[in-house]
């Protein structure tokens, strides 16, 4: 049935005209199927949807380079602030020393230690030199927030990025007195979330549908009660 042409309806109550052309059962079909009102609850929910976390409550969600961004120019001016990455074995087993060696030949020449103490790679390997014990940190960049400043604000910019490159999508900002992790991710509490997409929200999809009933909304199985009701006797 197709759409009447108005600009605006007022004091009408919503209603659903359903033109019936083909006459098929279906377990799935539903009114909502059978219009286009489906659709548009699947693309609601997939863009304003917001997933909680069952563990702490809060809500679930991956920080974007401008979340990052926006968080260190809302600093106050002159704030000192430290951009880091986890350094993360490539290969399991693969001595730190080895990982430092590859850290050095791309370019970066200072890691944060556990103890939270700055360090030059070169002084950290070397025949002689003991495996580096501890959490690793590599230096990306250092800087002192100062709002407006656009040549700044894209130098930042590509400094997280490479800080989520480098540590595989965990990016650190360390102040002063204070840590912030960031995380471009969809994960909390140690667990990952799917995100809200349009098949997420299709009962009739398998991506979507309930895993035990695969979106029938009846299991079909059989029943021992049913079969033998007096388990008494012999077969």
């Amino acid at each position: 049935m197709d759409k009447p042409d108005v600009d605006y309806i007022r004091g009408i109550s919503p209603a659903i005209a359903i033109e019936q052309k083909v006459s098929i059962k279906n377990n799935r079909s539903t009114v909502g199927t059978s219009t286009e009102i489906y659709d548009y609850l699947k693309l609601l929910f997939a863009r304003v949807g917001r997933t909680f976390s069952p563990v702490s409550g809060n809500q679930v969600r991956k920080d974007s380079v401008a979340d990052v961004v926006d968080y260190l120019f809302s600093l106050p001016a002159d704030t000192r602030v430290t951009i880091l990455a986890p350094l993360l074995r490539t290969e399991p087993g693969r001595p730190m020393s080895k990982e430092l060696d590859l850290l050095l030949q791309k370019g970066y020449g200072r890691v944060v230690l556990a103890d939270g103490q700055n360090a030059f790679i070169e002084d950290l390997i070397g025949e002689g030199k003991p495996e580096v014990e501890g959490d690793i940190f590599i230096l990306i960049d250092r800087a002192a927030v100062q709002p407006g400043d656009e040549d700044l604000q894209f130098r930042l910019s590509d400094s997280v990025q490479t800080a989520f490159f480098e540590g595989h999508g965990t990016c650190i900002v360390k102040l002063d007195n204070e840590t912030r992790t960031f995380s471009d991710k969809f994960e909390l509490d140690g667990e990952v979330f799917e995100e809200p997409s349009v098949n997420f929200f299709s009962f009739n999809n398998s991506y979507g549908a309930c895993h035990t009933c695969e979106g029938f909304g009846s299991v079909l199985g059989i029943d021992e009660d049913l079969v033998i009701p007096d388990k008494s006797m012999t077969v």
